[in-house]
């Protein structure tokens, strides 16, 4: 695989969306090519801050009202 073959499938790698042989492929040149490496590194360090900034936002939200509010309606 080339690189830009390559890049466009960073992100689904990360999201876990491709199939095994393509996500085998995308790794295997990863490994090899610095660039889609840092490339494929940082898009994993975003999903990652992004989950932890929506969990902690998730655990401060009150949601104890809601239902009752809900049922009411």
């Amino acid at each position: 695989m080339k690189c830009d073959d390559v890049l466009p499938l960073l992100a689904p790698l990360a999201d876990g969306e491709l199939d095994d042989a393509a996500g085998t492929a995308v790794v295997e040149h990863a490994r090899g090519c610095v660039a889609c490496g840092r490339e494929l590194d940082e898009i994993r360090s975003l999903g990652t801050l992004l989950r932890t900034s929506v969990t902690d936002q998730l655990e401060q939200l009150d949601l104890s009202r809601l239902w009752p509010e809900v049922e009411r309606r």
